[in-house]
């Protein structure tokens, strides 16, 4: 097995990092340039200190790289232009090479890898002396010079954890929404998640520590598994629901009274009976059931929901999301909280609309609930290098054993990353995710109106009507009375929610993967009724002729009458069933179920039609439904944000700045997948990565280069000794001088006065 027995074992090469360390230099994410004063005028009198300030100015060259990898650490080559001013004028400059080793480590947090530089080693400076300096003074500068390394460089550099490329080890928050939010009468909050709750301090105004916290066995009687909606009466009982059922739970006893789960249709009269999206009550004697775009407003008083209901959410709550409305709670501020997905909306009891500025992000305004990302438990498991070109490193995931790194061998081939998961963190990660996921996130709701008048139910009811309804009453009153019978219409009103258990699956030889128990729960309404016409005409003479002037007597009568009025409760393995490989190290590998078969057997007799009609929609909402089986987190970031920097430093006698000028940018990389390989026991994936700003190859050098910074609008001669001062974020290369000058860059006033003009 690759991955010797690690959840996850990944090996990259060296020259990833490289193209990290350049990536931060030339987008000056790294200082370029760091200038300070060391102030040993303070030994000196008064009237003498201006003349004993030394000024430097430390400039990195090039981008460090990698000139050794170690076996327990990596040594990174800086090549550093030093220039030292004393008694305001006396200039000298020397060029050094700074050697400097860092270990790498894996983050016990939340981050992948990180290259420590806060505990690394100056190993060695050599100057480049020029001006046959003074021992001791070198001696001085080399002391400023691992000074300034170390607070300005090394410091800095904690952050250069390969983040340029691997991203936190984490999988996304599948926040999408809360389950559901309630009030208690203890001075907290409870917000549901799946399979876990959060206990909100309502006067700290946040989660309290070491939550979240799995329902069961905190919520006696509660569905572990997740809830739809949440309440809470004035009478100490708080209301649970979940699909077609709900409980009813006994604050100070802290369970669910006897009896419980009932059904929606016995409990609450009114309120749809295959479940609802969001439940509270309010300050007026009413409870609000919110479901898909409709609300319906419950009577508490007199345990029914009032006439007239449901209505639209649109044009009835000011503010409000028209539709899709995750949970609701009513606070002790006046305002009542609406959430859904990762937003939400403050809406004034009082004056009865949303408050202005909303929605906004939830985890802006709500502390420690369900932030960005759920961390994963990292634990460091072993690191190795290969050939001094390949640096290998082991984790496991949860409580699993460490693996081995002694059989591990160099896989990355001719590709920057290579990764191998183990099967056993796979099945870990997909039920931590399961767990950490919405409930609502894994069911859905449908309703439609189908009307249906088919040839054949038009040929039976003609052979009714003309036998029936025609011939024998004709018959048997000698001509007198006949009648003719018409269907209007045949509809049936449909509403289904699907609800997805969690899923098996295994990796098979060939890249396969076979998904088992994959199980749906239907909670289908059916309404089928039908409007009928009967027109009887009557005349006095029967079959013999009519009077002159003699009218026949028509009346029409129409009738409605449900054929079928029943809700139907399903629970189905899917058949069938196959799965596609989908690889995305920026999004992560994962197995997508492709298609299924679903038999919805309700053991009445229906027209093929509406059969086929309402299988047909409630095996559309079942696909979308299953969530990809992820096997592996998101590891590479497709997009890296470039930000500016500042950084000044006041310590004993030395003061130090380093400014960065770059403008903030977003970077987009590469990503060449290379082979993955499926078998019994893991997953192992490569890829190749490049920067779309930064080629591995480019063009001839341009001949003239600019200065983008606004306060410059510059362009020198490439030779020209003010172009090392350029920040490189601010760089750009022309072939052509014109073409710089009609963009607006001045001539530089040394190498080219004939196109100074300022």
């Amino acid at each position: 097995m690759k991955t010797s027995n690690f959840d996850l074992l990944f090996e990259i090469k060296e020259d990833l990092i490289n193209r990290a360390f350049a990536i931060a230099y030339y987008t000056s994410a790294l200082p370029t340039i760091i200038n300070g004063k060391l102030a040993v005028s303070k030994k000196l009198p008064p009237e003498m200190r201006y003349l004993g300030d030394v000024d430097f100015e430390l400039r990195l060259k090039e981008p460090p790289t990698v000139d050794a990898i170690l076996r327990n650490g990596i040594c990174f080559l800086f090549n550093i232009e030093f220039c030292i001013s004393m008694m305001h004028g006396i200039r000298n400059q020397f060029d050094i090479n700074a050697s400097i080793t860092a270990a790498p480590e894996l983050d016990s947090g939340d981050q992948l890898l990180k290259l420590d530089f806060r505990q690394g080693m100056i190993d060695k400076i050599i100057f480049n002396d020029r001006y046959k300096v003074p021992a001791k003074s070198i001696k001085a500068m080399d002391e400023v010079i691992k000074a300034t390394l170390k607070t300005n460089l090394l410091d800095k550099l904690e952050n250069i954890d390969l983040h340029a490329f691997l991203k936190p080890l984490s999988i996304p928050d599948p926040l999408e929404g809360i389950d559901a939010v309630t009030m208690w009468n203890n001075g907290k909050a409870y917000f549901f998640k799946g399979e876990n709750y959060i206990r909100y301090d309502v006067a700290a105004d946040r989660a309290d520590e070491g939550y979240p916290k799995p329902i069961d066995p905190s919520w006696p009687g509660v569905w572990a598994g997740g809830i739809d909606a949440a309440m809470v009466y004035s009478n100490g009982k708080a209301y649970f629901f979940k699909e077609e059922m709900y409980v009813r739970y006994d604050m100070a006893a802290d369970h669910i009274d006897i009896g419980y789960p009932a059904r929606i249709e016995n409990g609450w009269k009114g309120v749809w009976t295959d479940g609802i999206d969001a439940a509270v009550t309010w300050n007026n004697g009413k409870a609000y059931f919110f479901k898909g775009d409709q609300y319906i407003r419950f009577d508490i008083a007199a345990d029914n929901a009032d006439e007239g209901y449901p209505k639209d959410i649109a044009g009835n709550w000011p503010g409000i999301w028209t539709g899709g409305i995750d949970s609701v709670v009513l606070w002790n501020n006046g305002k009542a909280y609406f959430f859904r997905g990762d937003e939400y909306i403050r809406y004034d009891v009082a004056s009865d609309k949303a408050d202005p500025g909303y929605p906004v992000k939830t985890k802006t305004g709500w502390k420690n609930v369900w932030l960005d990302k759920i961390p994963l438990a990292v634990r460091p498991g072993g690191f190795t290098m290969f050939d001094n070109r390949v640096f290998a490193f082991g984790v496991n995931l949860f409580d699993n054993a460490p693996g081995d790194m002694i059989p591990v061998q160099n896989y990355v081939g001719n590709n920057d990353l290579w990764i191998g998961i183990r099967e056993q963190a796979m099945h870990q990660l997909f039920d931590y995710e399961w767990a950490n996921t919405a409930f609502h996130m894994k069911r859905k709701h449908w309703s439609d109106t189908f009307t249906m008048v088919s040839d054949d139910i038009r040929g039976y009811v003609n052979k009714f009507n003309d036998v029936l309804l025609g011939t024998i009453p004709n018959l048997l009153t000698l001509g007198v009375m006949s009648s003719d019978l018409n269907i209007d219409y045949l509809k049936c009103d449909a509403s289904a929610t699907v609800a997805i258990e969690k899923p098996e699956f295994d990796l098979l030889p060939g890249n396969k993967i076979k998904i088992t128990n994959l199980r749906v729960n239907v909670n289908l309404y059916l309404r089928v009724y039908t409007k009928v016409t009967t027109t009887t005409t009557i005349d006095p003479n029967g079959w013999l002729p009519d009077y002159p002037g003699q009218t026949d007597i028509i009346e029409t009568s129409s009738t409605t009458f449900n054929l079928i009025n029943q809700s139907f409760h399903v629970s189905e393995a899917l058949k069938e069933v196959e799965a596609e490989l989908i690889c995305d190290l920026t999004k992560g590998i994962s197995g997508k179920v492709t298609s299924m078969k679903f038999d919805l057997d309700l053991g009445i007799n229906l027209l093929s039609d509406m059969s086929d009609w309402i299988l047909d929609h409630v095996t559309s909402l079942i696909l979308p439904l299953i969530p990809p089986i992820k096997l592996l987190p998101a590891l590479i970031e497709e997009k890296i944000n470039v930000e500016t920097s500042n950084l000044v430093m006041v310590k004993d006698i030395v003061t130090i700045n380093a400014t960065d000028y770059v403008v903030p940018k977003t970077l987009s990389l590469e990503i060449e997948s290379g082979p993955i390989t499926l078998d019994e026991d893991e997953l192992t994936a490569a890829a190749k990565i490049s920067l779309t700003e930064m080629p591995r190859k480019t063009f001839a050098i341009p001949l003239f280069v600019a200065n983008c910074n606004p306060k410059r609008m510059e362009v020198h001669r490439i030779d020209c000794e003010w172009v090392k001062k350029i920040d490189q974020a601010y760089k750009a290369g022309y072939y052509v001088l014109n073409d710089a000058t009609n963009d607006g860059f001045d001539g530089c006033k040394y190498c080219l006065p004939e196109y100074h003009t300022r």
